[in-house]
């Protein structure tokens, strides 16, 4: 990743992003997890892969940042059983996947956890995205994740965003305001269904500054 504005401000110390990172558990998650699965937008493969690393380091996949950002540590282990039941419930979807014993953690992973939950003691699981970026292959690979037993004792983080132009200046802005009024009520309106929602997810680009708000779908 190029060093454009913002791309690691939840580095910053003194920025509103930090706190809300700092504050999100013991908001919304005030049971400590057993463990957490996460998908990243940094993270593309051909089929669904699933780390299954025991020695799990970081991936520096950024270029032109702070030297102080190569030298950070997020020593958490990959919970490599968590991984394999993963596999198996994929296969059971009809959804190809691996075990990828050699990946490490990317940004997408490291850099929010570290505000999240900062003692790295939880053990990892990373899902990869898939490179055809298919809304309707990705929401199937959601359901995989929603698995009643492991939403129990793991949490589940899409490392994203609800914007994604780090290029968008100007006039461009009024169109991604938009779009997050569009996702926020699809997301939530009481109205729809869930059968109803999917369509219209999987149809995103339609959707009123959709398409500038994200010229890739990788972090949607």
């Amino acid at each position: 990743m190029e060093g454009l504005p913002y791309p690691l401000s939840a580095l910053d110390k003194n920025s509103q992003v930090t706190q809300w990172y700092k504050d999100f558990a013991s908001k919304f998650i005030p049971k400590k997890p057993k463990s957490i699965i996460i998908v990243s937008g940094h993270w593309e493969e051909s089929v669904v892969n699933i780390t299954a690393n025991p020695n799990s380091q970081l991936l520096f996949d950024y270029y032109g940042f702070p030297q102080e950002t190569y030298q950070l540590k997020y020593p958490a282990k990959c919970d490599v059983e968590l991984a394999n039941k993963l596999h198996n419930l994929f296969s059971e979807a009809g959804i190809p996947s691996v075990l990828n014993t050699t990946r490490n953690w990317d940004h997408g992973v490291f850099v929010p956890l570290l505000l999240v939950y900062p003692d790295a003691d939880i053990p990892i699981v990373q899902i990869s995205l898939k490179t055809n970026l298919s809304a309707e292959d990705h929401i199937k690979i959601g359901k995989v994740l929603g698995n009643e037993e492991i939403r129990k004792s793991s949490v589940i983080i899409g490392s994203g965003a609800i914007t994604h132009n780090m290029r968008l200046r100007g006039e461009g802005a009024k169109e991604v305001i938009s779009w997050v009024d569009w996702v926020t009520k699809t997301l939530t309106d009481p109205n729809t269904t869930k059968e109803d929602k999917e369509r219209s997810l999987i149809n995103w680009t339609s959707a009123p500054g959709g398409k500038t708000a994200h010229p890739r779908p990788d972090h949607l």
